[in-house]
């Protein structure tokens, strides 16, 4: 891959060199003029690029590419090959004044303090005119000085060379292809045949044969696992003959001597047992994080909770705390305009949003939550973002660091020359990334929204036959139009049945009694800032304000939530874009992975299906996590898939699992509101498959996860790995009178597509036994049958974890042909594993 984007370089050299070419020899001019100029020209590209994409004139991203002959990338090109030579050093500095305004203005600076030193330049070009040597000399002197003033954007100019070249073969070589997908002219698609090396194409599908078992399973139906078609076909059911029994049953159990300690209590709140402390999932583990904090004012790692399988082992560990001050990186502070500089997604789209029902006594208090509101708005900064000033160039910088990264990986090394020049080049990359600007909470006003009576009703009659859970979600839809950014919270009294004359619905609410009213909670963050586990942070400081502003418990002064999340999330950009080589030892709970290049290899063709596990199925899994394994039901879910991986895939005895970690094991980092959850990689090797068990892989991923033995995936990994994302409700952490109430995804309506891995999931829990589990796409190459076969396959596998959890890995009526590849020599899978690792690295 590396030498494919290598030859970009050649091309853009090229389409600059025959424009320049042209006016030298309409102009005149000596071989020495037109050198010297192409070299102006090469530094004059990158602030071209980017002042031209402050415009939008010039779009850097996917979302504005248009199709036209010509593409962006051309465009720029063509315009600076053109200029004449005596002109390109007064269009510098013509490009700095824009840059200075596009970048002061909206980020709220005053403009002209900005844009008057780079005007003064292009005054004293226009007034020397003097030669191209003379005026390049004065242009890099001003770069050079800019660094000398105190300003955010000091190191900004001198870096944007770096950070353009290092992706300009990427942004060349994506708006080149989607031209030539599109049906490019013939001079395109000839250049890019002589000067570029051709992507390597995707070979790496494993391979899957049905063999007729898909039609065995849908029609006969006689085992103890049952599969239907549901939704015409797009999607499937699995059910269980009867429900199974477990005959093991977990040692797992709490001596009575931390019965009725504090600690336990603590346990017990969480997970509804004091003897349940070895089946946290991750959100449960950051709630007793957060309550240890609290209650007992002690603070422990989510990673050490996972590690103490009783509540004598937390306690002991609780023992070995001891408080400290940590040194202050300065890494993780904002630059002297007050912003910070993290990685960030599209700001207005993709809310993370969360909805509760309040089944307490009385009615809600309406302007307690207010209060609470404004003090959670004031605590977190993550809801009072403003929108990137920086945006045209978010996607770009964002590509740059992919690539570096790339380049760390397949050449990087940890020699000293090699660690100063990739100081050198990050340094330069975070000097370009996009700011993060913080507003103050008193310029912060996020008001409660209370929806309108429609007819002087609050639920349309039509709907009536809907549960108030049902309806909720719609209403809040309608109510948020448009939506508020980067936070919007709303609060729903819904009853049935026509209000009094004259009455709001707030009014209409008050005068009815507590049992007709179901009272919802909603708070929506955008995805820019923030993940799903945020929001138990989220609810844990907005309940307690509540309760407090409401008088039903007794302010307490609430400790600092500890370092600013942005801080952090600073930290982390930093550290990864320094690339990580081959010999860089991995930091499992910080490790930043920049994506954004993964598509150019492992795209394919794929498919997407929706399974409906029915209750029984759901229930044995929290039976068998709970009572037989000991562990939590996210962890038995990675279990069933990759125990069916493993059944449909027998010659493959190693896989990759990537997870959506929460890495939040820092102390205080349970409680922050922020986008802080990364993927990790879990290889998955059984050695032997025949010989392998369901425990054996069960265990390989819960010593990955309770010892973070996980990593930061490599450049095009995502390709090779299955990606599993499983989102925990919060059914058994709120505090008691509320209720967390999940939105169902719509039933499929499309059922092909592109696909990055080898499998993609989404696992939503909507009640404690109730998920939704959809198969966002899988391989193509595996035909549509085999989506019946791992459904199958999922459930045989939980049934063996409730009844047989020792059983081995493979079933008893594997195929045949399946047999002959679990035998094959160990040595050959190796040696095949060493030959395609080796191709991908020189690819």
């Amino acid at each position: 891959m590396l030498r494919s984007y290598r030859s970009w370089y050649a091309v853009a050299l090229v389409q600059l060199s025959i424009p320049a070419l042209l006016v030298i020899r309409l102009l005149g001019g000596t071989a020495w003029d037109f050198l010297l100029a192409l070299l102006l020209r090469l530094l004059l590209l990158p602030y071209a690029w980017m002042a031209l994409g402050y415009t939008r004139l010039l779009p850097l991203g996917r979302q504005h590419r248009l199709y036209e002959c010509l593409s962006p990338a051309d465009v720029l090109l063509l315009l600076v090959g053109s200029l004449p030579g005596a002109f390109l050093c007064r269009t510098q500095a013509a490009l700095l004044s824009l840059l200075a305004w596009k970048r002061s203005h909206p980020a709220g600076k005053p403009p002209l303090a900005a844009v008057l030193p780079p005007l003064a330049l292009l005054v004293l070009l226009l007034a020397l005119q003097a030669g191209p040597s003379l005026e390049a000399l004065l242009c890099a002197g001003f770069v050079i000085l800019g660094t000398c003033c105190p300003s955010g954007d000091r190191y900004l100019l001198p870096s944007l060379p770096v950070s353009f070249y290092v992706v300009l073969p990427k942004w060349l070589s994506d708006e080149t292809q989607w031209r030539v997908d599109h049906g490019a002219w013939l001079p395109r698609r000839m250049l890019c045949r002589l000067l570029c090396s051709a992507k390597p194409s995707w070979e790496d599908s494993l391979n899957f044969e049905d063999k007729g078992r898909a039609v065995k399973i849908l029609f006969e139906n006689q085992g103890p696992v049952r599969v239907a078609k549901a939704n015409q076909g797009l999607s499937l059911t699995v059910d269980f003959s009867r429900e199974p029994t477990a005959v093991l049953r977990s040692t797992m159990r709490s001596s009575s001597g931390s019965a009725a300690t504090p600690l336990a209590g603590l346990v017990r709140r969480v997970s509804g047992d004091s003897s349940g402390l070895g089946r946290l999932d991750s959100l449960q583990a950051v709630s007793l994080a957060e309550l240890i904090r609290k209650e007992l004012a002690r603070s422990i790692s989510v990673a050490d909770i996972l590690r103490c399988s009783t509540v004598e082992e937390l306690g002991a560990a609780l023992k070995e705390v001891c408080s400290f001050q940590e040194a202050v990186d300065y890494t993780g502070q904002p630059d002297s305009d007050g912003n910070y500089r993290v990685f960030v997604l599209q700001f207005p789209r993709h809310p993370v949003d969360w909805c509760i029902r309040y089944t307490g006594e009385g009615h809600l208090d309406v302007d307690a939550m207010q209060r609470a509101v404004n003090r959670l708005v004031a605590r977190h900064s993550a809801l009072r973002m403003r929108a990137t000033p920086d945006e045209p160039i978010r996607e770009a910088i964002d590509k740059a660091a992919g690539m570096w990264q790339l380049w760390n990986s397949s050449v990087g090394s940890d020699g000293i020359w090699w660690t100063r020049f990739r100081g050198y080049i990050s340094a330069a990359l975070f000097a370009c990334w996009p700011r993060s600007i913080i507003g103050s909470p008193e310029d912060t006003l996020l008001e409660v929204r209370i929806p309108q009576l429609m007819e002087g009703r609050v639920r349309l009659p039509r709907w009536d036959w809907a549960t108030h859970d049902q309806y909720v979600h719609g209403a809040i839809t309608d109510l948020l139009q448009p939506r508020r950014w980067p936070a919007d919270v709303a609060v729903l009294p819904l009853f049935k049945g026509e209000a009094p004359e004259h009455t709001t619905t707030l009014e209409a609410a008050l005068s009815k009694s507590p049992s007709e009213i179901a009272w919802y909670v909603y708070v929506s963050i955008t995805h820019a800032y923030s993940d799903g586990l945020s929001g138990q942070a989220l609810f844990a400081d907005l309940l307690r304000f509540y309760e407090e502003e409401a008088g039903a418990c007794q302010a307490k002064e609430l400790r600092s939530s500890g370092e600013e999340p942005l801080a952090l999330l600073q930290r982390r950009l930093r550290r990864s874009l320094e690339g990580r080589t081959p010999q860089t030892v991995p930091v499992p709970n910080d490790d930043l992975y920049h994506e954004s290049i993964c598509e150019d290899w492992g795209r394919r063709s794929g498919l997407s299906r929706r399974i409906f596990f029915e209750p029984v199925v759901t229930r044995s899994l929290r039976s068998a996590a709970q009572g037989v394994y000991g562990c939590s039901v996210d962890l038995a879910w990675l279990t069933a898939i990759m125990c069916a991986m493993l059944r449909l895939f027998p010659h493959e005895p190693r896989m990759m699992l990537v997870v959506k970690a929460s890495c939040r094991d820092g102390e205080g980092q349970g409680r922050m509101v922020g986008f802080l959850s990364e993927a990790r990689v879990i290889t998955i090797d059984v050695g032997d498959v025949e010989a392998a068990t369901i425990l054996d892989v069960h265990h390989r991923i819960h010593s990955a996860r309770v010892g973070r033995t996980w990593r930061a995936p490599e450049p095009f990994e995502f390709g090779l790995c299955v990606y599993v994302n499983i989102v925990s409700a919060m059914a058994e952490s709120l505090p008691p009178g509320f209720r967390h109430v999940c939105k169902e995804a719509f039933p499929p309506s499309n059922w092909k597509g592109s696909a990055y891995s080898h499998l993609n999931i989404r696992i939503d829990q909507l009640k404690l036994d109730d998920w939704d589990f959809r198969i966002f796409h899988y391989d193509a190459a595996w035909g549509w049958d085999w989506a019946t076969n791992f459904a199958h396959s999922v459930g045989d596998v939980i049934r063996r974890m409730v009844e047989e959890p020792l059983a081995g890995l493979l079933p008893e009526d594997v195929p045949a042909e399946n047999q002959a590849a679990v035998k094959r020599p160990r040595e050959d899978q190796l040696e095949q594993e060493r030959s395609r690792a080796k191709s991908s690295r020189l690819r």
